[in-house]
């Protein structure tokens, strides 16, 4: 990574300079505390994706996780696309750009960030400025690795469970558990317990039941009984996440992948978008957490 700082000024020469992409926002710290819930190991990659509608950002753990945060084009005060393609896409480290946007550290006043990318290849160049100090901040890009999104794709599947309900109450409920098992079962059904978190392993047994009667669900379409296990470290992420959300959409189709989508507001009233898809136990090719 290579970083620069100035005293105030220095923009005007980046906006001479032709950009396949180019967006703006006044608070950094919201697409920090966006992508802060997709990072959960310190070498880990993130595919970004610009496109005229938004720039989406993924990750993967050994063909049983996929992660994404979406921000769509709205929620920046200016955002350009200009490439030949749909949507331009490459890797870059995670923890890096975490660190960049996080450079000024927590604080009360606005950071104004710029993110471009001039062409395939180049790198990914962030400029962000608090109180006219400027910091460039310039990422190496790679080719993306390949993708097994495949193994995560709900569309076209029977989903006899959606659920949307409040975060809140989600993370209460997954806070009750003990986190020092290694499995959690989820069981959705039309009767009596309606949703229940269960977790085993080598802790203490615990089960968190919400009845259909409770006000935790604003949605709950439920067709047949569904149980399956996963790995609880996969869900860690999906926990953070429940934090800055204000509701949640729980999918699972038949063969038991689970989607939960998270709706998180911004201050201006946009909203973004972070999903995560989990393999359940007896799909799961990886016996690591």
């Amino acid at each position: 990574m290579e970083q620069k700082s100035s005293d105030s000024g220095g923009s005007g020469s980046k906006q001479n300079v032709e950009f396949m992409f180019l967006a703006k926002t006044d608070n950094s710290r919201t697409i920090f505390t966006i992508l802060n819930t997709l990072f959960f190991k310190k070498e880990q990659n993130v595919t970004i994706r610009f496109s005229k509608t938004g720039i989406k950002f993924t990750i993967e753990q050994s063909r049983s996780m996929q992660g994404q945060a979406i921000l769509q084009s709205t929620i920046f005060q200016e955002y350009n696309y200009h490439g030949d393609a749909p949507a331009a896409e490459f890797s870059v480290k995670l923890k890096v750009l975490l660190d960049c946007l996080n450079i000024f550290g927590v604080g009360q006043s606005a950071i104004r960030l710029q993110i471009a990318y001039k062409s395939y290849g180049s790198a990914l160049l962030l400029m962000l400025e608090e109180n006219e100090v400027l910091t460039d901040c310039g990422l190496l890009t790679s080719i993306p690795e390949t993708s097994d999104s495949e193994l995560f794709y709900l569309k076209g599947s029977k989903i006899p469970t959606k659920i949307v309900i409040k975060s809140d109450r989600l993370k209460d409920a997954f806070d009750e558990l003990d986190w020092s098992n290694t499995n959690v079962t989820i069981t959705v059904s039309p009767d009596t317990p309606n949703f229940r978190l269960a977790t085993s392993g080598t802790g203490a047994s615990c089960q968190v039941d919400y009845p259909l009667s409770s006000e935790v669900f604003e949605i709950f379409d439920c067709k047949e009984v569904q149980s399956f296990s996963y790995k609880l470290g996969l869900l860690q992420p999906c926990v953070k996440a429940l934090s800055i959300a204000k509701r949640t959409q729980i999918k699972i189709n038949e063969t038991g992948l689970l989607s939960m989508q998270h709706m998180v507001p911004g201050d201006d009233g946009q909203q973004s978008y972070i999903e995560f898809f989990i393999l359940p136990l007896e799909n799961d090719s990886d016996d690591e957490d």
